[in-house]
């Protein structure tokens, strides 16, 4: 008896959690780097619940059909954020007086690599070809242009015998 007792609550805890994944998953978000985020975590959530729930199949089924679609939008989100952070880096670069080059997320601007990992919300900035890591900054396109001018300067400024 203790045994059922469990499972059952165990079950609900599950079934509770899937109902708060799928209402944020659910839920509008304008930013789409956020909305790329939450889809991301709360899928991610929802499969490792669907794992271990012992609902009806069909009733998994139709749960499973639900995210499908939220799949497809994460893949459609990270080309859509891939491309504006890139092309808002390459603007305020461009300004600067430097052209940004490369695919993602690996991009190049005269002797400095930016690493760019959209999914963990960092740049990693480089010295050359990812020879010395000088900095890592949150991944926003005017953040990493500033911090990279920052080391422009103090690199490119020094005297040298």
């Amino acid at each position: 008896m203790e045994e059922i007792i469990k499972q059952l609550g165990s079950q609900a805890t599950l079934a509770k959690n899937m109902r708060l994944a799928l209402r944020k998953i659910g839920k509008e978000e304008e930013n789409p780097s956020r909305r790329l985020s939450i889809l991301k975590d709360e899928v991610k959530k929802m499969d490792r619940y669907l794992e271990n729930c012992l609902f009806d199949p069909v009733f998994k089924g139709r749960i499973n059909s639900e995210l499908k679609a939220y799949r497809a939008e994460i893949s459609s989100l990270e080309a859509l954020v891939k491309a504006d952070f890139g092309r808002k880096l390459a603007e305020n670069l461009k300004d600067q007086g430097f052209s940004l080059e490369g695919h993602y997320p690996r991009l190049r601007t005269s002797m400095y690599t930016f690493v760019v990992k959209l999914d963990a919300n960092k740049v990693d900035i480089y010295y050359g070809p990812e020879f010395e890591r000088i900095d890592t900054v949150k991944a926003s396109p005017d953040l990493t242009a500033a911090k990279l001018l920052e080391w422009d300067e103090t690199i490119s400024g020094r005297e040298f015998d």
